[in-house]
């Protein structure tokens, strides 16, 4: 498979437009959509920013390997007894009926797609809302910096 049919696959699979796509991870559509026809090769920054986006490997959006998910890391302990232990697409399609509370879902398979492709959507705007966060903390003292050399001068 190439890198540009792995693209368009993961993008169907969470139901977006390539506009959608291109929108949440900072690049024109056309561009995008360039790398779905194998027209044009993504740089370093642009293939991490879409491992990341499709909770993926870089290796595997290469065709380096076949395997989707990233092996995981030994050194997070999880227990796997626990019901959000894991990975949650795992957890999701593995049971096909889910409690909320007091009420109990059961699930097709077409509900259980559809429960996870929001829910990656959701994983998604969490992310980036971390990252703007994350950025906004490192502007603050360069900020502040800048304040202080401004009333320095007026001094």
């Amino acid at each position: 498979m190439t890198f540009g049919t792995r693209l368009k696959h993961l993008r169907h699979q969470l139901g977006l437009s390539q506009q959608d796509l291109a929108n949440r991870i900072g690049l024109n559509r056309s561009t995008y959509a360039r790398y779905e026809t194998d027209d044009n090769q993504a740089d370093y920054e642009t293939l991490q920013k879409l491992a990341d986006f499709f909770g993926t490997s870089i290796d595997y959006l290469l065709g380096r390997t076949d395997q989707s998910k990233p092996e995981p890391s030994s050194g997070k302990e999880t227990n796997p007894s626990h019901p959000a232990a894991g990975d949650l697409q795992a957890f999701i399609s593995e049971r096909h009926v889910l409690y909320f509370g007091e009420e109990q879902l059961e699930l097709s398979e077409e509900e259980q797609a559809e429960l996870l492709r929001h829910m990656r959507l959701a994983w998604m705007i969490i992310k980036e809302k971390r990252q703007e966060q994350e950025q906004e903390l490192q502007q603050e003292p360069q900020q502040k910096s800048r304040a202080k050399k401004r009333r320095n001068r007026q001094s």
